[in-house]
């Protein structure tokens, strides 16, 4: 890992930690919102996206003679031939009500699936169900939304094995699990059982939101899921929502699921928006080059208003400002890099003005480009024609100007 990739971890994990530990305050000195059901949610999906999760469900899947039965003293009433050890006083009552000297209770062994490191397996893989298939009812088209579904196929053929399938429809499947089968498990040999605890263990780490435990679920199993470039946007997105709230004075709320069709963050009437569609302007209204630009699109099957900015930031559906970010590995490529984004910002900037009667410029004198490098390039947030942030700035207050500027032209 680089360096820079290095730092951008350290920002997201920050970001995120602050978000979902809830109150905590950020270096621009705002808050953020306390901890919904819907946050704790996400935290649950991601535990269950984990590598040990996927290990333990997998395992259950193809090798489920490991799931080792138990030994249960069964009481039954028997006539002639004891299998079992009699019960004097029961073997006596039962004697006098059915006037049968030969009628016994006895207890003896009997096989059985239900035993305490065996709840404990079943319940972490149905936790993991549970958290799955939420994910996939109230997350659609987020960014885990593929990961969520195919980890859920995987634990549901874990969960028909027989012997978990048997312990979840008897009524020990419906009990809570007690510290003491937790520590059965815990002490169990067989290195199933040990997983099983360890997952286990480490749900009610997250739920209890200890930060080491949410550092490592995310550092080791949430943002590797995650391209370069989607991290970068990401921690983009943390650090604007908390200059935003600082300024607005304003608790911000983060959609911890990253669903789309949502905006990823809010602080008061103000939402960010992550990977927003821009509808494009009329045919009529369009330039020569972008119509040419849009015909070519069209001829390779992509309709005209397909594109999304990376993210935006809006009052009431109005667009108040877009940040286009781009990553790269060599400072060589800041000139291409910018000169991307603003074209693509120009487009965006147009697009918006002409839909909510606004002024392109002004727009664009809000927005930002947001670089991996910025080189040589000068720092400028909040004054001139178009802002510039690099990765390198971000972690510290350089984005408290441009946010005052931002809410100030809303």
């Amino acid at each position: 890992m680089t360096p820079a990739e290095m730092r951008l971890e350290s920002l997201c994990l920050r970001g995120l930690i602050r978000h979902l530990r809830g109150g905590e305050r950020s270096a621009y000195g705002g808050a953020t919102d306390t901890l919904r059901e819907e946050d704790l949610n996400a935290l649950r999906m991601w535990w269950a996206l984990s590598g040990p999760v996927g290990a333990l469900a997998l395992r259950c899947a193809t090798r489920p003679r490991e799931i080792a039965g138990a030994l249960r003293d069964m009481r039954r009433e028997v006539t002639g031939e004891l299998p079992g050890t009699p019960d004097a006083a029961a073997s006596a009552l039962i004697q006098a009500i059915s006037c049968d000297p030969a009628a016994f209770v006895v207890t003896e062994a009997a096989g059985t699936w239900i035993s305490g490191p065996n709840r404990v397996l079943a319940k972490t893989l149905d936790s993991a169900r549970g958290a799955l298939r939420a994910a996939a009812l109230h997350a659609r088209r987020g960014l885990f939304d593929g990961p969520a579904r195919e980890r859920l196929s995987v634990i549901d053929a874990a969960l028909r094995t027989a012997p978990l399938r048997d312990i979840l429809s008897s009524p020990a499947g419906k009990a809570r699990i007690v510290a003491h089968e937790r520590r059965q498990a815990a002490k169990a040999r067989a290195p199933l059982y040990r997983l099983a605890w360890d997952c286990a263990s480490a749900l009610l780490r997250v739920e209890a939101l200890e930060r080491e435990s949410l550092a490592e679920l995310l550092a080791s199993d949430v943002l590797p899921r995650l391209e370069t470039w989607r991290r970068f946007e990401m921690a983009c997105l943390l650090e604007i929502a908390e200059a935003l709230s600082a300024a607005a004075g304003v608790p911000c709320a983060l959609d911890a699921s990253f669903v789309a069709g949502r905006p990823a963050a809010c602080i008061g009437d103000v939402d960010v928006w992550w990977q927003r569609a821009i509808r494009s302007r009329p045919e009529e209204e369009l330039d020569e080059g972008e119509r040419m630009a849009a015909d070519l699109a069209e001829s390779l099957g992509v309709a005209v208003g397909t594109a999304r900015a990376d993210l935006t930031i809006e009052r009431r559906g109005r667009i108040l400002a877009i940040v286009e970010c781009k990553w790269f590995g060599s400072s060589s490529s800041v000139p291409g890099a910018i000169l991307e984004a603003c074209n693509q910002l120009t487009g965006y900037a147009r697009d918006a003005a002409f839909r909510q009667g606004d002024n392109s410029a002004a727009i664009l004198s809000r927005s930002l480009i947001a670089l991996a490098d910025r080189d040589n390039v000068p720092l400028t947030v909040g004054t001139g024609p178009v802002g510039c942030v690099g990765l390198s700035d971000l972690g510290s207050t350089a984005l408290g100007s441009w946010a005052m500027s931002v809410l100030a032209g809303a």
